[in-house]
C-alpha cells in the first residue's frame, strides 16, 4: 500500500505521525476523535491512576464497541431497507394488476356504451319511421268536435245553429 498524506498528531499527550492514502484532513479528525475518546476515559475517576497503555486499551475497545454497534445499526437498516423494497415490488404489482382489471372493465364499458349508442339510434330509427307510417289522426288541442247531433242541427244550408243548452233554432 502506498502511503500519499503524512500528517502530525497529538493523542494521549503524545505526538504521533499517520500515514494514510486518505486526505490530511480525513486523518485529522480520525486522529482528533481518536484523542477525544482517550480524554474522556482518562477523565473518569475511576481511572486517575491507570497507566496510558491501559487508557489506549480501554479507549481501542470503546471505539470498537461503538464501530460494532454502528455496524449492527447499518446492517438493521440493511435488511429494513431490503423490506421495503420487496413491499415496494409487492405494491407495485398489486398495482399492475388493479390497473389490467381497471383497464378490462374501461373496454367492458366502453364496449357496453358502444352497444347501448347503437340500440339508442336503431330505436330512434324506428321511432321516425313509426311516426312517418302513421297518419296525422292526433287531436288538436282546443278543437271542437260537433258530431252528436249534427245532422238535426243543421238547416238544409248547412248551417249549424245550436246553443250550449241543446236548444235548436233554424234560420227562417
Amino acid at each position: 500500500m502506498a502511503f500519499k498524506n503524512k500528517v502530525q498528531v497529538l493523542i494521549g499527550g503524545k505526538t504521533m505521525t499517520l500515514m494514510g492514502t486518505e486526505s490530511e484532513e480525513y486523518l485529522k479528525n480520525v486522529a482528533e476523535y481518536i484523542n477525544q475518546k482517550f480524554d474522556e476515559i482518562k477523565d473518569l475517576d475511576s481511572s486517575k491512576a491507570l497507566s496510558p497503555a491501559v487508557v489506549s486499551v480501554l479507549t481501542s475497545i470503546n471505539v470498537a464497541d461503538e464501530y460494532f454497534k454502528e455496524k449492527e445499526k447499518k446492517e438493521a437498516l440493511a435488511l429494513e431497507n431490503e423490506s421495503m423494497k420487496l413491499k415496494v415490488f409487492d405494491l407495485a404489482r398489486e398495482n399492475d394488476k388493479s390497473k389490467e382489471a381497471m383497464q378490462k372493465e374501461l373496454s367492458e364499458l366502453k364496449h357496453q356504451n358502444g352497444r347501448l349508442e347503437a340500440e339508442i339510434e336503431e330505436l330512434k330509427r324506428k321511432l321516425a319511421t313509426e311516426e312517418k307510417a302513421e297518419p296525422q289522426s292526433k287531436p288538436v288541442l282546443g278543437s271542437i268536435s260537433h258530431t252528436k247531433n249534427n245532422e238535426n242541427n243543421s238547416n238544409k244550408y248547412g248551417n249549424n245553429y245550436s246553443n250550449n243548452y241543446g236548444n235548436n233554432y233554424k234560420q227562417r
